[in-house]
């Protein structure tokens, strides 16, 4: 039946009869003013090779903005500007970050100290969760703050390690709901070791930052528990960003 469609489609003929595809039959089917065509004979492949399955793919990469000015149904990351839980990593907030990080580096035992002292304070069921000892666990996160932190200026270098690391997370019983504390604690963290230097840029490109590396956290930690690809975060971003918001001027 479907043969009776294609007319002189050499291409669609190929599809048909299950065969690879070169680049001219790319664009023939490119250049292919029947949509409705195109569409049955793609959904009669599909249902030959795979029936009624559905797919995830994960995306192996990090993205220094979700805002997009495209509207395409088909795409669950974009956001428009206005949206609570859009996120934009400048690269003047990369350099903002990397530089009052390195401000910090010179005390990182101290820093860390106040960060676990500040983060058992607001979210005490977190403490059992931390077996080892607090100071070696602190020399943990100062690394491994800074090779996320160096790592801005190319994300894709980092995805995996960010993966993984929320897989870990996951094995140590970390939920969701725990990175807004985390994130409050780090950042309360560094307006105590930066003093003066801690302001509105900093504090904004800080945030935007976290969101990114938690979010990405979040979504292996997801993928891990249902045994699944990673898939549409949930309203994480807009809670914390409505959290950390900058204050009226």
């Amino acid at each position: 039946m479907l043969e009776n469609l294609v007319g002189e489609s050499r291409a669609l003929e190929r599809v048909i009869a299950g065969e690879s595809l070169s680049m001219q039959d790319g664009i023939e089917l490119m250049e292919y003013n029947d949509l409705y065509t195109i569409g049955s004979i793609a959904d009669a492949t599909r249902q030959k090779f795979v029936g009624d399955k559905v797919t995830f793919t994960s995306s192996s990469y990090l993205n220094y903005t979700n805002v997009c000015a495209a509207s395409c149904q088909i795409c669950a990351f974009y956001r428009k500007e206005s949206d609570n839980d859009s996120y934009t990593l400048t690269p003047e907030q990369i350099e903002k970050v990397q530089t009052t990080f390195g401000m910090v580096e010179p005390i990182a035992d101290q820093a860390a100290g106040l960060f676990y002292g500040r983060l058992f304070e607001i979210a005490p069921e977190v403490r059992p969760m931390f077996k080892a000892d607090i100071s070696e666990q602190g020399a943990k996160l100062m690394r491994m703050l800074g090779i996320a932190v160096r790592g801005l200026s190319n994300l894709e270098s980092i995805v995996p390690a960010v993966q993984n690391l929320g897989v870990k997370h996951l094995d140590y019983g970390v939920k969701e709901e725990h990175f807004q504390p985390v994130a409050e604690a780090l950042l309360w963290t560094l307006e105590q070791g930066l003093g003066d230097a801690w302001d509105e840029e900093a504090k904004v490109a800080w945030t935007e930052a976290y969101v990114i590396l938690s979010t990405t956290m979040i979504d292996a930690m997801k993928a891990a528990q249902t045994k699944a690809e990673p898939v549409k975060p949930t309203g994480f971003w807009a809670k914390l960003k409505h959290f950390f918001a900058p204050s009226p001027a």
